[in-house]
């Protein structure tokens, strides 16, 4: 939902239960119209019943208008300002509703010129707030954020709390659109603190912050915001089944499928009352796709024919990448490798070029802003001559020429330093659009690499669907697995703020959860214990680690567990005097003298031996209840944790 339409809600309504009742009291203010009425009271129906039909019917907005426009038209024929004032309001919000932002800021404009007229303080600036709405839809912050912040200075002397909790709303959903996090989270805990019983703006707070949290890596704070969203929501159907929705994408990204699908079950079962359509056919497809990564081929298959012929004529590239993303996962999932590469790269090539866009206007802003700043150089060159040139003639003026001499030589001497500031100024302004142009293509390579390791990972899949040789499959699959090892390392570098160095906690979780799937290990047969510490590592050091890792575990999901039907690995990763402890335990049948000795035929430690010797490392393997592998390292490098909204 847009921010408009959104805060025009807030505004006016507490839930959105009374079709019926709205209905009924639409069809009888109509009967009376039909009646001999005073002036005021045709205009006020009228501007009721437009004002229901914006409310509670979405396909009536034409008959929202008709309405608004017939009251405003005898309002302003019969000279009643006041209902001039409520009627462009009412106009503003439906303009914004059809998304005609334009006429919205021209009706708003008309409202506040009414309400100068009446002296009504209160009603301009609730106008004046209610235009910040649409710049924000417009995408236009700075102008926005001005206004709302006079608004909210009003309204905190002037207004109730509720109106005070709504303004701090908007002010903070700006700074989120800005990507402003922290002032966003002061903002609406602020909205939050003056809410008083009103369960739809507190479930919007909650619902915005639980987006914060998630983008900052704070997964519990977000759990718990994403409760609180559900439960204040969940008697206004407008907006429960979207923050189910949210809480689904939240749980999938956590790596909690189960979950995910329990909560979008629920959004099926309401039908996605109060979603909108696209927005409802959109979950439909995740649905789909989290199905299929699980498994539930036929499920998945079954609702996925419902909903993907609205899609085929679609225009929007963001719809159609998600559908090529659910296309390729439902496909893998009925081993149909060829049809599944093929969305794949349809999904990558949408990717790429939304991609594309965003780093287009990325670098026009920058060059914007360049070009912007050097203007304003030269005009304040222009302004420096032409102070030097007054002074030298108010000098010739007054002084004498010995004096005048001097001035003279103080102005060049200024001149002369000012230019240089300039220069360096100048260069330094370079300096940093070559390091965001820098950081954009590092980001791009990273994306891109990931892309390639993907790519080989589904040709591997592809040629797997030939060979019917049960270790030559095991083979392929092994390096299906390295590849996605390496692969999950550049999916976390562009996605992260820090470019060169990677989370090993958020790594060896992705890591070891992707081979439990591939080895579609259940829920409750292998538990798995991590204990590993806050460490950030270069790419160079991570790649062979991570491989490491994904032989050890490989290992235990493979031959660890052999007639049992639970088990339990533990994999940890410490820092102790300058090295690396890696250490990866099971409690499955353990490894004989005989099988140590033979460990050497095997390509899988003669991969580890070569990258153990390339970190320097010592390697122990212990037999006991189970096998514990422990590996020092003592050549690695580590990052620097980024600082948020800079890259490293």
């Amino acid at each position: 939902m847009v921010l408009g339409s959104l805060l025009c809600l807030l505004f006016a309504l507490g839930s959105q239960s009374l079709d019926a009742q709205t209905a009924r009291r639409i069809d009888s203010l109509l009967l009376k119209l039909q009646e001999p009425l005073a002036d005021t009271l045709e205009i006020e129906y009228h501007w009721e019943i437009g004002n229901d039909y914006w409310l509670y019917h979405e396909d009536s907005l034409d008959l929202a208008l008709y309405h608004t426009k017939t009251s405003l038209a005898l309002a302003q024929e019969r000279d009643q300002t006041m209902w001039l004032v409520h009627g462009y309001n009412l106009l503003g919000k439906i303009f914004n509703l059809t998304q005609d932002l334009d006429s919205a800021i021209w009706a708003y404009d008309l409202g506040m010129e009414a309400s100068l007229q009446l002296q009504d303080s209160l009603r301009y600036m609730m106008l004046y707030d209610n235009k910040a709405n649409i710049y924000v839809d417009k995408g236009e912050y700075a102008e926005a954020l001005t206004i709302k912040q006079e608004a909210s200075d009003y309204f905190r002397v002037h207004s109730d709390s509720n109106t005070v909790s709504s303004s701090y709303f908007g002010l903070g959903y700006v700074y989120l659109m800005r990507g402003d996090y922290q002032r966003a989270k002061e903002y609406f805990y602020e909205s939050l603190s003056f809410a008083q019983d009103w369960p739809l703006i507190e479930s919007e707070i909650y619902g915005n912050l639980a987006m914060i949290y998630t983008k900052q890596d704070q997964p519990d704070s977000a759990e718990f915001c994403f409760r609180q969203s559900a439960a204040l929501s969940r008697e206004i159907p407008s907006i429960f089944n979207l923050n189910l929705y949210e809480y689904a994408l939240f749980k999938d990204e956590l790596g909690e499928p189960d979950s995910a699908l329990h909560y979008l079950e629920q959004v099926l079962d309401a039908e996605g009352q109060g979603m909108q359509l696209e927005q409802y056919k959109i979950m439909q497809l995740d649905y789909v796709r989290i199905l299929a990564q699980q498994g539930q081929r036929r499920q998945a298959q079954l609702h996925y024919n419902k909903v993907a012929d609205d899609f085929n004529s679609s225009q929007n590239p963001r719809h159609m990448r998600t559908l090529y993303q659910t296309q390729a996962a439902l496909y893998e999932s009925l081993g149909e490798y060829r049809n599944a590469l093929s969305a794949h790269k349809k999904y990558q090539q949408l990717q790429d070029s939304l991609q594309n866009v965003d780093n287009e206007e990325r670098f026009k802003e920058i060059e914007v802003r360049y070009e912007t700043e050097k203007k304003e150089r030269e005009i304040q060159a222009l302004s420096a001559e032409n102070t030097i040139a007054a002074i030298r003639l108010a000098s010739s003026r007054k002084l004498i020429i010995g004096l005048v001499a001097g001035l003279a030589g103080l102005a060049l001497l200024s001149f002369f330093l000012y230019r240089q500031r300039q220069r360096i100024k100048f260069q330094r302004d370079i300096i940093n659009r070559a390091l965001a142009e820098k950081e954009i293509l590092l980001r791009e390579i990273h994306h891109r690499v990931k892309n390639n390791l993907q790519f080989i990972s589904s040709l591997l899949g592809l040629q797997s669907e030939h060979i019917s040789d049960s270790r030559a499959l095991g083979a392929l699959q092994e390096g299906q697995d390295r590849v996605k090892s390496m692969a999950l390392i550049h999916q976390d570098l562009y996605q992260d703020e820090n470019l060169t160095g990677v989370d090993m906690k958020k790594y060896f979780t992705k890591l070891i959860r992707a081979l439990f799937d591939s080895y579609n290990i259940r829920r409750g047969q292998i538990e798995l214990d991590l204990q590993i510490e806050e460490l950030n590592l270069d790419v160079d050091s991570v790649i062979p680690i991570g491989l490491i890792l994904n032989e050890l575990v490989s290992n235990c999901l493979k031959y660890a567990f052999v007639d049992q039907e639970t088990g339990e690995i533990k994999v940890s990763l410490q820092e102790l005097d300058n090295q690396l402890l890696l250490q990866v335990s099971d409690n499955g049948v353990g490894i004989t003298e005989a099988q140590k000795s033979r460990l050497g035929s095997s390509f899988g430690y003669r991969l580890i031996d070569v990258l153990r010797e390339q970190m320097r490392g010592q390697l122990h393997i212990i037999a006991g209840e189970g096998t514990t592998v422990k590996l020092v390292i003592n050549k690695y490098e580590k990052t620097q944790e980024p600082i948020p909204g800079h890259s490293v």
